[in-house]
Parts: C-alpha cells; structure tokens; sequence
C-alpha cells in the first residue's frame, strides 16, 4: 500500500506541475490543477501517508529520521494550506461551460469565470474531451439574451441586445481575429 501512496504522490506532483506550467491553456489543468498550494497539501498528505506505511517508527528514540521526515512532511501540509487559504481559493479559480460547439466538434464558445474578472466572458475552446484548449478570450457576456452560434468553423456569431456581431477565426489556430471590447463594439469597430 506504501508503494501505490508514493506512486500517487509522484503523479499528483506532475500533474500539478503541469498545471502551474500549462503553455496549453489546457482546460482540464487549468480548471482542477493549476493551485500549487492545492498541490503541495496533496503531495505532502499522500508522501506522509506512503512514509507511514513504507517506514513505520518502532522505536521513537530510535528512528528519529523517520519521525523528522512526517513532521517535515506535517510542516509543507500546513504551509500548502495557509498559502491556499490565503491565494488559492481566489487567485486560482478557473471555471467554464460549453455554450454552443461546431458542427465537427473541434471548437467550441465557453462562458468562462475566473478570478481576475469582474464579469463572466467568452472563450473560443479548440479540440474536445480532456485535450480542449481555452485558445482566447473574445469579449464579455452581455446577459441571458445572447445567442451565440457557429456559421461554420471559422465564424463565430453572436447576437445580444446590442446588435450582431460576427467574429472571424483564423482556419489553422482558431484565434480570434476581432473580438468584442463592450457588449455593443467591437474592435475593429473602434479602431483599435
């Protein structure tokens, strides 16, 4: 059983890792493993476990080295959570849901919510399943009433009750080519 907690140790470490790297914008990373104060509590309650079970203390005057490791291990787990209760329940937060997807399912439009906006927005999202990419952000969400649709895969359209507005996407990255700056302009209407 040591064995499997060190395993799973090892991999909540990559895992996380890969969260706080992520130069994908993955949107499975991005939603559940990119706290790396989260990180540091799992990876220091599943090492205290495996150290528990791999190298139990018989003797406290005897293994000492033992007892150092969990307390050490005790120390990490409370600083992972002082560090997440002070950032990670703010700074991290990443949440999105699908609105509307392509016909061949390789994009879709998101309203995402995260910690550094006032107001939810929408994302363009490329490929599906666990490999699905927030690829950009393309204006904010304007109310109940918007009608967002794919005309075809390069075209995004989005009706509110300020207008309609088209925006392009480029055919090989899927990366916005204008985007909404207000719920009535967009950029390239404003000159920007």
């Amino acid at each position: 059983m040591g064995a499997v907690f060190l395993c799973a140790m090892v991999l909540t470490a990559i895992v996380f890792g890969l969260g706080a790297w992520n130069p994908w914008n993955n949107v499975v990373l991005l939603s559940y493993f990119a706290d790396p104060f989260r990180g540091v509590i799992a990876i220091a309650v599943l090492g205290y476990v495996a150290l528990w079970l791999l190298l139990p203390v018989r003797n406290e005057a005897v293994d000492r080295r033992r007892l150092s490791g969990r307390l050490a291990l005790i120390v990490v787990a409370m600083i992972g959570l002082a560090g997440y209760g002070l950032y990670g329940t703010h700074y991290y937060d990443y949440e999105s849901r699908e609105i509307v997807r392509t016909a061949d399912g390789s994009r879709a439009v998101a309203m995402v919510k995260r910690w550094d906006y006032v107001d939810p927005r929408y994302h363009v999202f490329t490929a599906s399943g666990v490999a699905t990419s927030d690829v950009a952000d393309i204006g904010p969400v304007c109310g109940a009433g918007d009608e967002i649709a794919f005309r075809d895969n390069q075209t995004i359209e989005i009706s509110n009750a300020y207008g309609d507005f088209v925006i392009p996407l480029d055919p090989g990255t899927g990366q916005p080519l204008d985007y909404m700056v207000t719920c009535s302009e967009l950029r390239s209407e404003a000159g920007g």
